[in-house]
């Protein structure tokens, strides 16, 4: 299934490999070829096609895009390169760079705003600050052109976490502020949310985590992750540390627990590793194993954000005090001029990663505080 911000951008049927032509000798591999094109009419089925060079690896694929062009699919093809391989999704960032071009050239319009917008979260979490500004900046301009408003919001957002994690807290103010304008008449609260997580990022920049934990509390109260609101899930670290600076301990560990009761950990190694570093934060227990499990998930370190703040978490990161700590001005990094970040020492990094990810299963809800302006 074609997502729907890549219809229209793609041909609805045909072969990006070319004709396939006929297969002598692998009837065995093109029955699995069509068994998962089966699968994948009710569901996503991934294929791999592993093979030394020049056995027919390519043919294959072109057999495969053939198949299921006659079904009636929609192919899409995407190229592997090499300077991309440490990068997640870098297929999907090609197809959304096709969607992206139709806008450019006035087709499919809403489609090209949301693979902007997509490319840009993308850039956020893995670190690609001027890829981000570019994307979204894009985007902004297409909305304001064609009068696209409501999908403004999310590229805005993505700007307010941009100026957040360089220090410019005044522009965060500024960006937040509009979000709250647009979203307050007309009682958009998911605009609300992500204004309110940029805002907690701008917090965290300052050292003012009663303001952190006030705004990670309206993403979700402590102790609690409401049903459809994912993003509760990238502020879960932030209200955790927020809670242990501002005396709240034991909403602090409310709020781990709840992570446990959902088994946030089996949703991904990012998740997992904020679970372990939150369950030994809230415990202020410098010996607590979560620490080092933090360190060792599988996987960890594709969180160009997330790992180096489980590490400076950690009772032996950041010049091993012995003690917890992130971001304190020994280990705080500061912005360069090229748009990446530069610790003064220890590890690099940039701020946290904030795209929604899946939503845990429904636990016990209670109206979430408004943050003060």
């Amino acid at each position: 299934m074609v997502p729907p911000v890549m219809e229209g951008a793609f041909p609805a049927a045909g072969n990006p490999f070319g004709s396939g032509g006929p297969l002598v000798g692998r009837d065995a591999e093109l029955e699995r070829i069509d068994a998962s094109l089966s699968g994948s009419v009710r569901s996503g089925r991934p294929l791999l096609l592993l093979a030394d060079a020049g056995v027919g690896k390519t043919a294959l694929p072109a057999t495969a895009a053939d198949r299921a062009a006659a079904r009636g699919m929609r192919v899409l093809a995407a190229t592997g390169v090499e300077y991309r391989a440490g990068l997640s999704y870098g297929g999907l960032v090609q197809l959304l760079g096709a969607v992206a071009a139709g806008g450019r050239r006035g087709e499919h319009l809403a489609p090209a705003i949301d693979a902007l917008f997509l490319l840009g979260n993308h850039a956020w979490l893995t670190g690609q600050w001027p890829e981000l500004r570019e994307s979204v900046r894009e985007g902004l301009e297409l909305c304001e052109q064609y009068h696209y408003p409501l999908l403004a919001w999310p590229g805005t957002y993505l700007l307010a976490c941009a100026a957040a994690v360089r220090g410019d807290h005044t522009a965060v103010r500024d960006l937040t502020d509009r979000m709250e304008r647009w979203a307050g008449p007309r009682r958009a609260e998911t605009v609300r949310v992500y204004g309110a997580h940029a805002r907690a990022l701008s917090a965290l920049g300052r050292r003012d985590f009663e303001e952190v934990y006030r705004q990670a509390a309206f993403i979700a109260p402590a102790g609690t992750l409401p049903e459809f609101a994912p993003h509760a899930l990238w502020a879960f670290m932030d209200l955790v540390e927020a809670a242990v600076r501002t005396g709240r301990r034991e909403q602090a560990r409310e709020h781990v627990a709840e992570g446990r009761a959902a088994d946030l950990g089996a949703l991904s190694p990012r998740l997992r590793m904020v679970l372990h570093a939150c369950s030994a934060l809230a415990a202020g227990d410098e010996g607590h194993p979560g620490f080092q499990e933090a360190l060792a998930v599988e996987g960890a370190t594709r969180w160009p954000f997330t790992w180096p703040a489980s590490t400076c978490t950690t009772a032996s990161g950041c010049g091993g005090t012995g003690r917890p700590h992130r971001r304190e001005s020994s280990c705080a990094p500061r912005w360069r001029s090229s748009g990446g970040w530069a610790p003064t020492r220890g590890p690099t990094v940039p701020s946290r990663s904030c795209a929604p990810a899946a939503a845990p299963r429904a636990s016990r809800r209670r109206p979430a505080p408004r943050p003060r302006r």
